[in-house]
């Protein structure tokens, strides 16, 4: 397997991730926008949102930060990475969960996720339950880009950027594409081979996956 580590920056993760992050310790808005609503729990409750336009945490989003912070080698600082956003999160002015301002204020916490997620170890989906990777989306999205464009899956799964704007396309609302152009501002390097997925209008997966 490879020594590369699958990311959800919640998210990640990241953001269905961040949709369910750590314990309380404040909350913080720019200014005009929501106020932040922290999570009760590292992360948290299935339909949790931290800004009003988020879209709601799913149970995949739950299962798989659950599986991020239990890892037994990266879990750790995916935590401390979750409660420190937890604590600093903050909405933009649309609503939304201000990724760019929470990664600025644990930059710390968040380059100690990356650093232990790249450095090796067994991805978080157990080392191999999926030989393509694991990307924290639906199951069924999940089966059907394993079934159906395996490799590009697993770039994707292997690419931080890739991950984290699944991640931040999950807090946007449907049809929002002021919402998913910031996102593809903040990740630029995970455009290409989130596009190379075959989930596209007309390809395989565009039913299974909903990004």
């Amino acid at each position: 397997m490879n020594c590369k580590r699958i990311s959800f920056e919640v998210s990640v993760f990241g953001v269905a991730v961040l949709l369910a992050l750590g314990s309380s310790c404040g909350s913080k808005s720019g200014g005009g926008a929501p106020t932040w609503t922290p999570a009760p729990s590292t992360c948290g409750d299935v339909g949790f949102k931290g800004c009003p336009n988020d879209t709601p945490a799913t149970a995949d989003a739950i299962n798989a930060c659950n599986t991020y912070v239990s890892d037994p080698i990266c879990g750790q600082q995916a935590t401390d990475y979750l409660n420190c956003a937890n604590a600093m999160g903050s909405c933009t002015t649309s609503g939304h969960l201000d990724i760019t301002a929470v990664n600025a204020r644990c930059s710390t916490q968040n380059n100690a996720w990356r650093l232990c997620m790249t450095g090796g170890g067994n991805p978080p989906d157990g080392g191999g339950s999926d030989p393509c990777g694991t990307l924290g989306v639906s199951s069924t999205c999940e089966t059907c880009l394993s079934t159906n464009c395996c490799s590009a899956k697993t770039a994707c799964a292997n690419n931080f950027d890739c991950q984290s704007l699944l991640s931040c396309y999950s807090t946007c609302s449907s049809g929002d594409t002021t919402c998913q152009q910031s996102c593809n501002q903040t990740y630029p390097n995970g455009t290409q081979a989130l596009m190379n997925l075959c989930a596209s209008t007309g390809q395989p997966c565009a039913t299974a996956c909903t990004f």
